[in-house]
């Protein structure tokens, strides 16, 4: 997660929405297939016991008392085989009923009994299949979201969860398992910082109501809410110690306030925090460990201590590896800075496993590859990435500097000017300055480092050390951070 999608929207969460539709068809699936199971299993039955004479209900005797083949299996030696149905003794038949009774009993028509239930079958399944069918096209897109969901291009799927309950909510239908496992998809990436967090939430809350609360099965849906909550809330203090008036006066030089506001900010770990819950209710809990870590990096960061800045990552990887979407990318980053590819490698499969539609897990791949002088490779995996994304300005800039060290600054160029239509900020220009210089372009360089300056915006150090011939183009793709910062 990019540090300027964690600090955007600092809104207030509002009073959740607990109301629903009184409609519920959730479980109308479930409820098809044992209906279908429950009349094959009947007919099964029914058919087996006009095939053999198992099972029969006499029609011959006084009661509803079945004749079972094993009660008449042991006559004595010696006597006459008796029928059970008609009495009359008999030579040619099946274990006690003779052959004219067994035909008769393959063409009896169905007991009472066994129309009744195969008509309630029916009707029951008329029922369920009317209301399927009426709603037949938000079953579809449910399908098509719980499929990418498992198959892990998740992006995909939110996509398709969002159709499918704008499908059901404008049939004023509660489609409560898709809130819930949208928000779980929301949950992986947190891809909009604190607005996924409240989105999470919020749809956890919608997918509730007093029916739902107290079923085990939606434990973790409820707890995953519960949790984003927290973490909101922790990024909410974050915000409150630094806005604080006193640290208004605050620069990146203030050893002495840089100092005190990390010491108010490692006083959150283990501090109570209330929220109120996805179910409606006000909990004290604590704040959430990692997410402290997280402010401290960004507010290190900011303040220019980058070698601060990567120990406070270290700890939220220590402390919560599974949320790959707060600290990942940026770790690999730090990690390929400090010669460190194996856990850059590690991380970047990780993101991936998560999510296969995670374009930062095959930036990080390019990233390294580039570092390594695979120009190919790291082309490789950005068309991979932009099969999902491509109007990424940020992977287009990492495919066009890996096509300068693979020596074609003029497709790089093309892939530049491209990435510039969809996006416009610093480190886009400075990738540009370079590739213009190797073709030659001075004039479009100068224009550009005109235009960066009257933006208040300053050529980075290592592109005029390119500029100034200190290093090639290859040293500056491939050495150090590999970059143009």
């Amino acid at each position: 997660m990019e540090d300027e999608k964690v600090l955007e929207n600092n809104e207030n969460i509002g009073n959740n929405e607990n109301s629903v539709a009184t409609e519920n068809t959730e479980e109308l699936n479930k409820e098809l297939e044992e209906l279908a199971e429950l009349f094959r299993k009947e007919l099964a039955k029914t058919t087996e016991e006009f095939e053999t004479g198992g099972e029969v209900e006499s029609e011959a005797t006084e009661g509803s008392e079945s004749v079972n083949d094993e009660e008449i299996a042991d006559e004595p030696e010696g006597e006459p085989l008796l029928c059970a149905l008609c009495g009359e003794s008999y030579e040619n038949g099946k274990e006690g009923i003779c052959e004219d009774c067994l035909k008769d009993l393959r063409n009896r028509p169905f007991g009472f009994v066994n129309v009744l239930l195969v008509i309630a079958i029916g009707v029951l399944g008329i029922v369920a299949m009317r209301g399927f069918w009426d709603n037949v096209g938000g079953y579809a897109l449910a399908y098509e979201a719980k499929a990418q969901f498992n198959m892990g291009n998740i992006s995909s799927a939110k996509t398709a969860y969002d159709n499918a309950i704008s499908y059901f909510e404008g049939k004023e239908i509660n489609a409560r398992n898709l809130y819930f496992e949208s928000a779980e998809a929301i949950f992986i990436q947190m891809s909009e910082g604190s607005v996924s967090m409240t989105d999470v939430a919020d749809r956890v809350s919608k997918g509730f109501d007093d029916s739902a609360l107290p079923m085990p099965q939606y434990t973790k849906y409820k707890n995953m809410g519960n949790e984003a909550l927290v973490l909101y809330g922790t990024m909410q203090s974050f915000y409150d110690i630094v806005n604080k008036s006193e640290y208004q006066q605050y620069t990146a030089d203030d050893r002495a306030m840089y100092n005190s506001i990390m010491k108010e900010l490692d006083a959150l770990i283990g501090a109570p925090l209330e929220i109120q819950t996805v179910d409606g209710k006000l909990k004290e809990v604590t704040h959430n460990e990692a997410m402290v870590y997280f402010c401290q990096y960004m507010f290190a960061y900011t303040s220019g201590k980058t070698y601060e800045a990567q120990e406070y990552l270290a700890k939220v990887y220590e402390t919560e590896p599974d949320y790959l979407w707060l600290y990942a990318y940026e770790y690999a980053l730090s990690s390929i800075g400090a010669g460190d590819i194996e856990t850059a490698e590690k991380l970047a499969g990780s993101l991936i496993e998560a999510d296969r539609q995670d374009v930062d897990g095959y930036s990080l791949y390019s990233t390294i590859a580039r570092l390594s002088g695979d120009a190919d490779k790291a082309i490789e995996w950005t068309d991979k990435a932009l099969e999902f994304d491509p109007e990424n300005a940020e992977l287009l800039r990492l495919k066009a500097m890996a096509l300068v060290v693979k020596g074609d600054p003029e497709q790089a160029k093309e892939v530049i000017d491209e990435a510039l239509t969809y996006e416009s900020y610093g480190i886009l220009y400075y990738t540009s300055i370079v590739i213009e210089n190797e073709l030659g372009n001075t004039e479009t360089v100068e224009e550009t480092v005109s235009m960066l300056q009257s933006y208040g915006l300053e050529v980075s150090d290592r592109v005029n050390s390119y500029l100034a011939g200190k290093i090639t183009t290859e040293q500056l793709f491939t050495e150090g951070t590999g970059d143009v910062e």
